[in-house]
């Protein structure tokens, strides 16, 4: 007789709609936006949006450290946290989303870079490539179809459970 061991059934996972999804993008992108070019004030006096852009090589120079800066910061913000174990940046956390491979399991740093770099596509196509949300069974972007990743809503809270089980277990209320 052979036994087939077969590995329990999870929940069904609920998928991040597409408006909370976008909420998410522009308020993340709002917040490196706001860190990396006030930082920029700082180290890049001579480059970036708020400094002069003269043709002197030192401003050419500051110019090409302030590109390296920002594409650096914006590739360690989204990679290293979704490879976190907080699996998503601060604004998907917020909004209860986590970044997944497409079995649930929390994704590497390799994995992450790649939905990095397929974000830029995402980007490059006048952000349309969120519309492939809406048409995939896991509501998956541009970026996550290429990177093999889902978006996913985090379960209810356990205490949400305790409170139904505690209710179930108390005795009748006596009348």
């Amino acid at each position: 007789m052979v036994v087939i061991n077969l590995p329990p059934r999870r929940k069904p996972q609920k998928f991040t709609p597409l408006s909370q999804r976008l909420g998410t993008a522009v308020a993340d992108n709002g917040l490196l936006y706001v860190v990396l070019n006030g930082t920029t004030m700082y180290f890049f006096h001579q480059a970036g949006p708020f400094g002069g852009r003269d043709d002197t090589p030192e401003a050419a120079a500051a110019s090409t450290y302030y590109s390296f800066y920002v594409i650096t910061g914006w590739w360690l913000y989204f990679a290293f946290l979704e490879r976190s174990p907080l699996q998503g940046s601060i604004f998907k956390r917020v909004n209860g989303s986590i970044v997944t491979d497409l079995h649930g399991n929390r994704i590497g740093l390799l994995r992450s870079t790649l939905r990095h770099a397929a974000r830029v596509l995402t980007a490059m196509t006048l952000f349309l490539g969120y519309l492939t949300i809406l048409f995939t069974k896991r509501r998956q972007a541009l970026h996550d179809l290429l990177s093999g990743t889902m978006v996913i809503q985090l379960a209810p809270a356990a205490e949400d459970e305790l409170i139904e089980q505690d209710y179930e277990d108390s005795p009748e209320p006596v009348t």
